[in-house]
């Protein structure tokens, strides 16, 4: 609960020189406070609602000509009283308007975050969304900025709170049959765990797709992978529209992994071109493969480059590869007979044959490029939309072990009070999530990172 109600304020624009500098004010009595030093101030009290006017300030030796933007409780975004004051964003008037403020003891400087903060104690915000203000501000691109701004509208909260009202649902129960002393029925025991396995299953899905969000982030590689003399570097250099990787029959020419950024529509990329794989041709080559599978591991797309004019038991690697969801075959040097058998190849590595891509990479590679688009497009549209910070995911993680420990109870035998308390326990890691259970070393710890003024 929110227990200081005093009236704060902070200057929420850039410092130094600008156009407009903004002072905003929170609290009960703010808008009667800035109506005081106001020409006209009965008209800034008698306003309702979210209102924008336009007043002469008279606090100063001069006067100051500002627009004030009004928005009263409990539609604002601390759920209190907020006013605005907008006017030339002179470093020397807006100190001196502050100092003007602060000297009359009605009000004093915001803490680091405190205007969410009190959004979040007055339940404007849950601490999922709280947290995503700073990534907003913080972003750097259109797709940070998205990712930012979906935690902020309450979508991964969506994900979460269903799955905690079951598990609430889920603990009353249990205490009620904790309170009977009475022996609880197999079928009852069997109840319990399927929904216990239920719930443990969708809490593994929030984590696995915020691991996976995690991991794409803004910085993509997409690496070429393939057997020796598939096309991989011509391929490469198309995309990079120079010849920067060494083109050649000879096996094991691509000793090194070769990066280039690669712009494309509207996504950027890194993509990497890597040694082919097969019997190596020396000892460097077999290091240069080794070093070349890390990369592919943690790549976000793995491009599969296979020469259309051999057979795939030549071209294939000695174990199939996990790439399912993050891979496209291209089927290179179409412009000569095709004798590779595709269908084979699709189904060795698990993919579908509509992520098949025919190519001649010496001449082009345009539904390659598209297919690439195509690919960015499905991973954002499949992603979470906002990934979990380390602190969300570590509780996360808490309470997916707790409903593990919970299931090796049910399996054990040792009784529904076992049971019990590990479901506690998972619920109070989601509700640390969601700002439900939270201490205040939390809560200091997250809203000291936060800039004055927001």
């Amino acid at each position: 609960m929110l227990t200081d109600n005093s009236i704060i304020l902070a200057l929420s624009s850039a410092s130094g020189s600008c156009d407009r500098g903004i002072i905003r004010f929170s609290g009960k009595g703010c808008i009667e406070l800035v109506a005081q030093i106001c020409e006209d101030k009965d008209k800034i009290i008698s306003a309702k609602g979210f209102t924008c006017n336009a007043a002469k300030l008279i606090a100063l030796e001069v006067p100051v000509f500002a627009s004030i933007y009004l928005m009263r409780s409990p539609a604002s975004y601390t759920r209190e009283d907020m006013i605005e004051l907008h006017i030339v964003g002179a470093p020397y008037i807006l100190t001196k308007m502050i100092s003007y403020f602060i000297g009359t003891q009605h009000c004093r400087i915001a803490e680091p975050g405190e205007f969410t903060k009190r959004a979040f104690f007055n339940g404007r915000l849950d601490l999922l969304q709280a947290e995503s203000v700073t990534r907003l501000i913080a972003a750097k691109s259109d797709r940070e900025y998205r990712k930012a701004l979906d935690a902020l509208t309450g979508r991964v909260t969506n994900m979460i709170t269903p799955i905690r009202e079951k598990l609430f649902i889920m603990a009353r129960n249990l205490t009620v049959d904790l309170d009977f002393d009475e022996e609880i029925e197999n079928e009852h025991i069997e109840a319990i765990q399927l929904e216990l396995q239920s719930i443990k299953t969708d809490l593994s899905s929030v984590s696995k797709a915020s691991e996976y969000e995690q991991s794409i982030g803004d910085d993509y590689n997409v690496i070429l992978v393939g057997p020796v003399n598939a096309g991989k570097s011509t391929i490469f250099n198309q995309f990079s529209e120079e010849s920067v990787s060494i083109v050649s029959n000879i096996k094991g020419t691509t000793r090194d992994i070769i990066k280039r950024e690669i712009h494309l529509g509207s996504h950027s990329f890194t993509l990497l071109d890597c040694p082919g794989w097969g019997e190596a041709v020396d000892e460097l080559d077999a290091l240069a493969q080794s070093q070349s599978s890390i990369s592919i591991e943690t790549a976000d797309m793995v491009i599969c480059v296979l020469d259309g004019t051999v057979e795939f038991a030549y071209q294939k690697p000695l174990k199939p590869p996990q790439w399912q969801g993050r891979g496209i075959l291209v089927v290179n040097k179409c412009d000569m007979p095709i004798i590779l058998n595709v269908q084979e190849a699709a189904e060795y590595f698990q993919w579908d044959q509509n992520e098949v891509v025919y190519i001649s990479g010496k001449e082009n590679i345009t539904e390659l490029r598209n297919k690439v688009n195509q690919k960015w497009e499905e991973f954002e549209k499949s992603a979470i939309g906002s990934i979990l910070n380390a602190r969300q995911q570590f509780e996360l993680l808490n309470a997916i072990q707790a409903l593990d420990l919970s299931l090796d109870a049910i399996h054990s035998g040792i009784g529904i009070d076992a049971i019990e308390f590990e479901v506690r326990r998972a619920l109070y890691s989601l509700s640390r999530v969601t700002g439900d259970e939270v201490d205040e070393n939390i809560l200091i710890s997250i809203f000291s990172s936060f800039c004055i003024g927001k």
